[in-house]
Parts: structure tokens; sequence; C-alpha cells
């Protein structure tokens, strides 16, 4: 048996592949999304994903929706949303940070899911400190919000807005468009977590 060709090649699983692919599967074409990287990967494409772009490829809605965090859990979503939004110094103190806020807020509010649903909140904690790792970068000053959507630098010029190589400097010189010049950075994992399926 032979696999059936793709109606669609797509190059690059960033944040712009990914969701070139997810919207052509959705639309009903056959996608091969293909990446020279492995995945999980922390890596932050065009500014990395704000809010707007949050809401229109809803990561943490999606996870409700199919059930990777519980809707049961009382008030999840909204919880998830407060620790995710809050600033913290470095991806380590997020986190912590978002581990402890959801269980404070359980804590004080309902504490029979501390014990009753103890391993879908451990879900929760897990895929918001993914949804965190890979969207948000202290070390870059990037936060939810810090750019409009760069989703796949379409709609929004994102870092190409200057990284054009049409900026030209009195010598000559252009800013390049080669993403290592700003966002080389120490990787850091996000936390060993299996996929959100």
């Amino acid at each position: 048996m032979t696999t059936p060709r793709p109606d669609v090649l797509v190059v690059g699983g960033g944040p712009a592949g990914s969701t070139a692919a997810r919207s052509l599967a959705l639309a009903g074409a056959r996608v091969l999304l293909i990446d020279r990287a492995a995945f999980p990967r922390n890596k932050p494409c065009g500014g990395a994903i704000s809010m707007r772009a949050l809401r229109r490829f809803p990561y943490l809605d999606e996870a409700l929706a199919r059930g990777v965090i519980d809707r049961n859990l009382p008030f999840i979503r909204r919880e998830a949303v407060r620790v995710l939004k809050e600033e913290y110094p470095n991806q380590d103190a997020a986190f912590a940070g978002i581990k402890r806020g959801l269980e404070d807020y359980y804590r004080t509010s309902d504490a029979s899911v501390l014990t009753a649903k103890r391993s879908q909140l451990a879900r929760a904690i897990e895929v918001s400190q993914r949804l965190y790792g890979r969207n948000v970068f202290p070390a870059m000053n990037v936060k939810w919000g810090t750019y409009a959507s760069n989703v796949g630098h379409m709609t929004f010029p994102g870092c190409f807005r200057c990284h054009d190589e049409s900026h030209k400097a009195k010598d000559g010189s252009t800013i390049s468009q080669d993403c290592e010049l700003c966002h080389k950075q120490e990787e850091v994992p996000a936390p060993d977590v299996a996929a959100l399926d």
C-alpha cells in the first residue's frame, strides 16, 4: 500500500507553517508538513505569538475542546489565562508560578480539586506551562501582546518591517533577514510534557 500523495507540502513547522498546514488540513487538503528540526522545540518566530494570534489559533481553547485540559475543572480557562498572562523573570519562574498559581487557586476556592481531580489538574498545569514555554520568552522581552499577530508574516510584517534588507545605514549596510541575528539565545527546553494529544 502506498501513501497518498499530498495536495500541499508545507516546509517549516514553525508558527507560520503549522498554522498554514492546520488551516489547509481543516479545509480538506491532504497536507505533508516537514521540518528539519526535532519537535517539540523552543523557538520564537516573527516576534512570537501575541494574545490576538492566540485567539486566532486558540491553543488553550483547543486543548479544552479536545479534552487535553479537563473542562470540568472549575474556572480552568479563566485561571489558566490569568497565570499565563502574569509576568515572570524567566521560564523557570514561569513554570513554577503557573503551577503555584493554579494550585493556590484551587486550594482556596475548592480544595477537593487537589485530591479528587489531582491528575486532571496536573495535566492542566503541564499544558499551561507548555503553552507559555512555546510563546513567551522573558529573556528576549517577548510576552503575550508584545507584537501584533505575526503568524506567517502575511498580514503584518513582523520582524521584516525592519529586517527587510532595504533599510540602509550611511555606510550602505542593511539589516539582515537572518533570524539568528536577534533570536540567537540559549535554547531552554520546555517541560517534558507529552504532545497535546
